[in-house]
Formats: structure tokens, sequence, C-alpha cells
């Protein structure tokens, strides 16, 4: 095999030295110039993905303060730290809005434009090497053809001059069918068609190598990524300043900053300490995770918690309900003031155990905020919310430019919402908007509007996708209260369970409330 394609080699160079042409398809400088920008291409792409990773962990840094500030905020609510915890997360949130929309802008205009103005040429590049690799099998064939037609002349020739017989001849069909000036009209035909072919081999050849000098050139110059990474840079800059623009401003209602600023001064001139742990202690830790992990999301499985919806009138629910309608419409705070764990922890074991009524049949005391609070907690726990989590995004977006409620189609866009809801879930949901809005009747006495039972109800009853950042969450949390609020203003258009359903699985009476 090796012998004849020398051979074949040869009679091409021969060819190519009669056509007085160079060899089109000698291209190793071309292929060692084109991996070359191909690699540069690759490690090109590599770097504006690690610079997206990189934006990607500032905005999870400002989500990350964000949500640790909301956590803080409904902790501290009515409290005496209410203030201060809500400005930071108002500090949060305002700078994490103006960060993102300025460095996100730049990032876009300068970061991934420039490196996209680099890239841009890419794929006509490769449906140039592919359009290349055609040409060059077409020169190839081309020039195997004039090989032919020439090798048939010269035996014609060496034949007339030889006075061949026709035996010979026959071994030549070719020159059966043509005579010798068709012959060298053909060939005259075949070199015109290589040196074609040879010329647009030659013209895609140095378009490629034009652009494969320019990569090289931008990266030997070290401008490739030079416009890239100060923009990067100023947008690090400006997230950094605008952050502790707003920090600063909420400062003073934090008096022991300053003591802590100056803890870790102190920090940073010391040694860092050495984080050595054996593999004993590893493995202590891992299962100390592993623990800590299924008390978080493996609890005992009850018959009244934790369970998929399936009924309008759960039990937990109808006495809670009925609880609550009996002695808390007056009460002042009512699902605002925390219950007690002690209590909830109780009454849901009760309830998981299969004990009826259990809110009022025990040897502890239930105040109506425990009641409200078990209310809470048997929705917080339901495996899907009560408004369904794929439905999250459709509620929100409803309201998220009028949370305010001024137009009134919003309303009716939130109610008509309602109906796409599951029927046992548009059930429930009137039915505990029934009892907010007795509660919001009273407010005179409670002290709970109806945006005011939004606020604490909300985050029970809807909750947004595990991959929507918790920023986003932040954002949407207003519109998530105002649309909760939109059901609590108009319960009475809502649907409720059949009254029959709610006294069968009402379990307490309350003589005193007839």
């Amino acid at each position: 095999m090796k012998g004849f394609k020398d051979a074949r080699r040869r009679m091409k160079q021969q060819a190519l030295q009669t056509l007085g042409v160079a060899e089109a398809t000698e291209d190793s400088d071309f292929k060692e110039d084109y991996y070359a920008y191909k690699n540069t291409c690759v490690a090109l792409k590599s770097l504006r993905k690690s610079m997206e990773v990189h934006l990607d962990t500032i905005r999870a840094m400002q989500a990350s303060a964000a949500a640790l500030t909301v956590e803080l905020a409904a902790f501290h609510q009515h409290t005496q730290a209410a203030k201060a915890t809500v400005a930071l997360g108002q500090a949060h949130a305002e700078a994490e809005r103006v960060n993102l929309a300025s460095v996100e802008r730049l990032y876009e205009e300068e970061v991934t434009a420039a490196t996209e103005l680099l890239l841009w040429q890419v794929p006509e590049v490769e449906d140039n090497i592919r359009r290349r690799k055609k040409l060059l099998l077409d020169y190839d064939a081309h020039l195997r053809k004039y090989e032919n037609a020439a090798r048939a002349a010269n035996e014609m020739q060496d034949r007339t001059e030889k006075g061949g017989n026709k035996a010979a001849t026959g071994k030549l069909p070719f020159t059966r069918r043509k005579s010798e000036s068709q012959i060298a009209e053909e060939i005259t035909q075949r070199k015109v068609k290589v040196e074609q072919a040879e010329a647009a081999v030659d013209e895609s050849t140095k378009w490629l190598m034009e652009q494969f000098e320019e990569m090289d050139s931008h990266h030997q110059s070290g401008a490739l990524l030079k416009g890239p990474m100060s923009a990067l840079l100023a947008c690090q800059l400006h997230y950094l300043r605008e952050t502790m623009t707003r920090l600063e401003e909420v400062k003073p209602l934090f008096e022991s900053t300053d003591l802590f600023a100056a803890t870790l001064q102190r920090y940073d001139k010391e040694p860092p300490r050495a984080q050595e742990l054996d593999v004993e202690g590893m493995a202590n830790i891992t299962n100390l995770n592993a623990t800590v992990r299924r008390r978080k999301t493996h609890r005992p499985q009850g018959v009244a918690f934790g369970l998929p919806l399936s009924s309008s009138t759960p039990p937990v629910v109808c006495d809670a309900i009925a609880f609550i309608r009996a002695k808390g419409l007056h009460v002042e705070g009512i699902f605002r003031v925390s219950a007690s764990k002690d209590v909830l922890d109780q009454l849901r074991a009760l309830y998981d155990d299969g004990a009826q009524g259990a809110i009022v049949r025990t040897d502890f005391e239930v105040s109506v905020h425990d009641a409200a609070g078990l209310l809470k907690l048997w929705f917080r726990e339901l495996p899907h919310p009560l408004i369904p989590t794929e439905q999250y995004e459709s509620l929100v977006s409803l309201v998220r430019g009028d949370v305010s409620l001024e137009n009134p189609l919003t309303v009716s866009a939130v109610l008509e919402f309602s109906t796409s809801l599951p029927a046992v879930n548009r059930e429930l949901l009137g039915f505990l908007a029934k009892l907010l809005a007795e509660v919001a009747d009273h407010e005179p006495s409670n002290k709970m509007s109806a945006g005011n039972l939004a606020t604490c109800l909300a985050p029970s009853l809807l909750r947004a996708p595990e991959d929507v950042p918790p920023n986003i969450v932040l954002r949407d949390m207003q519109a998530s209260i105002a649309a909760i609020k939109v059901f609590i203003m108009h319960a009475d258009r809502l649907p409720q369970p059949k009254k029959r359903d709610v006294m069968e699985n009402t379990r307490v009476t309350f003589p005193e409330a007839a």
C-alpha cells in the first residue's frame, strides 16, 4: 500500500510540474495554524464561562445576604429589633437591585459583547474549513482526470510512433472514442479546471489564514481579553462600593458593629489557624451532618401533618378554624403573635397519632395564638403548598407590577387565577380565606388587617420553586402578600367546602359561641 501511495504521489508531482503549479494539498503549515486558532477559541470560551461563573458568584453572595436578612426580619418581626433588621434587609435589597442592574448591563455590553466579537467569526471559519476540504477534493478529482487524459495522450503518441496495432488499442477504450485532437482539447480543459480549482483553494486558504493571524495577533499582544477583564474588575469595584454605601447608612442601627470591626482587624494580624482534621473526626462530622439532614427532612410520618392534600376539610384545619372563630376573632395580634413551641409539638404529636379534637382535649392550656400557629404549621408542612409551586410564577406575575392593588383588573386577574387551582385546593383556600376575612372584620380590636394577615400567612400558603434565587423570592415577597390579600378581601367570591363535610370533620364544639 505504501509503495502504491508513493508511486501515486510521484505521478501527481509530474503532472503538477507539467502544469507549472504548486501542490495545493500540501497544507501542513495551514493545519498547524488552524489547530492553534482552534485552541485559542476553546480557551477563550472557557475564560468567558469562568467570567460568567464569577458573576454568578457575585449574584449568589448578594442573594445569600438578602435571604439572611429576610429571615432576620421575619424572626424579629414586631420586636424592638424589627426596625434595624428591616432596614438592613432593605439596604441589601436596594444594593442588589442597583448592583445587578448596573453590573449585568456592563457585563453584557463589554464582557460578553467583547468576547462574542472575537468569536463571532468562528462558525464562518468552520464553514470555510469544510468548504476548503471540499475544494481540495474537487482539486484532486480534476487533477486525476487531467493525469488520465495526459497519460492517454502519451500512450497514443507512443503507439503512433511505434506503429501500434489494434490489439494494443483495445486495451484503451478511451482512445477508441476520441481522436487525438479531441484528447488534446480535453487536456486543455482539464488543465483549466485544475487551475481554477487551485485558485479556489488558494483564495479560501488566504481568507482563513488571515483569520488565524488576526486571532494570534490579539492573543500575542495581550489585548485579547484586556477590555473584558477591565470591565469585570470595574463590576467588582462597583458592587463593593455600592453595597458599602448602603450598609454604612444602616450601620448606626447596630451599635456593636465597630466593636466587631476592631475584632476582625485583630484577627487579620494573627496567623491563620491550622485546620487539621483526622479521618475519624471527618467521619464524625459527616455522620453529624447526615443526622441533621435526617432530622430536618425525615420526621416520623403521622396521619395529620405532612401528607398530600386530599380533602378540603382536614380535621386539623376544621378544629383550628372552629377554635379561632369561637375564641380568637377579637384577640390582638392573632396570627402575628408566635405560638408556644412546646404546645405546638404536643398538639402535632396528638393529631399525628390519630387523636380527635385534640386542640380542646388536652391536659395543657391551648391559647388562640397556639391554634393560629397550629393552622399555619399544618399548611406550611404540606409537601405541596396550597398554591401549587408550578403555579407560583403565574400568580405572582399578576400582581408584580401592582402590589398596592390600585388597578381593579389586577384583583379580577387574581380571582380568575383561583379558578385554575385544583378543586380541593380552591375550596380549602376559600375556607381559610373566609376565616381570615372574619378576623379582618374585627381589626379595631385585634389590630389585624387583611394586609397584616396576608403577611403572616403568605409564606405558609405559597412557595417559590427551589431553583428560584433568594433575591428573586425577596423581590416578589410583596407580590405574594398582595395576592393572598386579594383572596382574603374577596373571600365571598371563592368556593367553600360543603357544610356537611365541615361538620363531619370538626371534632370540637363550643357551646358558649352559640
